[in-house]
């Protein structure tokens, strides 16, 4: 298990190191491989769970350092979640722009209206 959020802090530190010039993409890669640690750090403690520490001791304080590293872990996220918000945001402009240009557009070139249809009668 200690293997495992040794990953995320590392995948953690690496990412909030770039978050000032993080995209779109990398948030989405991001919060993916994140997911997949998150996914097998579970397995894993069910796993441990069944095959109970004779130590009780021993037992809490390893459950207590990966608490502290859990804990620590999850003081990144309000940097992230800000990262992600001004991302939506700015994504949010972007469309609201190209909409607008739209209606601009529609309204300025109307679609080719074609009521009046042209006969040739040469005989």
């Amino acid at each position: 298990m200690e293997e495992v959020i040794g990953k995320l802090e590392v995948l953690t530190s690496q990412f909030v190191q770039t978050l000032d010039t993080t995209d779109v993409d990398a948030i989405a890669h991001f919060i993916e491989q994140r997911q997949i640690l998150i996914d097998e750090f579970t397995k894993l403690r069910e796993q441990a769970s069944l095959y109970i520490s004779q130590d009780e001791a021993e037992q809490k304080a390893v459950n207590q350092k990966i608490a502290n590293r859990i804990k620590h872990l999850l003081s990144y996220d309000p940097l992230i979640n800000e990262k992600m918000s001004q991302l939506m945001g700015n994504t949010a402009q972007q469309v609201s722009k190209i909409n607008q240009s739209r209606k601009r557009e529609q309204a300025y070139n109307p679609a080719y209206n074609a009521d009046a249809i042209y006969f040739d009668k040469k005989k």
